[in-house]
């Protein structure tokens, strides 16, 4: 049995929704890593570190951005009670811009998100530490009947490592070459970058349910074909 995608975008929302029963899944297909929920969350930090304002007493981010990151799914999956509080503290009192110390409820996670970086270096590390945070969280220890979680789990720590990937070669350049970027400039070519990227998944064609690109099922056989 195999499953196309006409559309590389709906892969996430197939694999979430795929029941227990079907077992082992296999993606073979190319999957551009614009259409991520990490490259989503990895703009929102840098447009919020483009937009905060800093002074000698206190940090305001604003609050588009910290109520779009409070709501993304990698940080309201681990941090779900106190974003939830926080996000209904934000919203009764319309603040625009949000100092984050003041906010009721405080998780670990905000340590590594919320705080000031300047830009250059300092941003790319910042994003790389981001990155090594959710690959901690996306690979829990996987209990017996749990296969179906992870291959969504495998296929999640793939495109993290990819993004990785890319940053530190970015972060290298930049080092050899010694040279400064604004944050609009580092958006700019990070978007660059990653406009074009795309994930090689390469799954076992001879167990589990299959699920494909139009193109990957050229000369293949299958009984049972969802489209």
């Amino acid at each position: 049995t195999v499953v196309v995608l006409p559309n590389e975008g709906l892969l996430f929302p197939v694999l979430h929704a795929m029941p227990a029963a079907v077992g082992a899944v296999n993606v073979t297909m190319g999957y551009p890593l614009r259409t991520t929920p990490l490259y989503n969350l990895l703009e929102l930090l840098i447009a919020m570190q483009q937009r905060l304002r800093q002074s000698k007493k206190q940090v305001l981010y604003h609050h588009r951005q910290v109520l779009g990151i409070l709501r993304h799914p990698y940080v309201y999956f681990v941090t779900a009670a106190e974003s939830q509080e926080n996000i209904k503290v934000i919203e009764q009192e319309n603040r625009v811009f949000i100092d984050m110390a003041e906010l009721p409820k405080q998780h670990p996670v905000y340590e590594v998100l919320f705080k000031p970086v300047a830009e250059g270096q300092e941003l790319i590390s910042y994003l790389l530490q981001v990155l090594e945070m959710i690959h901690a969280h996306v690979r829990p220890e996987q209990e017996e009947g749990e296969e179906e979680r992870s291959q969504l789990i495998n296929v999640e720590q793939e495109y993290v490592y990819h993004f990785y990937v890319q940053l530190k070669r970015l972060r290298e350049i930049l080092e050899k070459e010694t040279i400064e970027l604004t944050y609009q400039t580092f958006l700019k070519l990070f978007r660059q970058i990653i406009r074009n990227l795309r994930l090689p998944f390469t799954g076992e064609p001879l167990r589990g349910l299959q699920v494909m690109g139009m193109l990957e099922t050229r000369n293949l056989d299958f009984d049972n074909v969802i489209i």
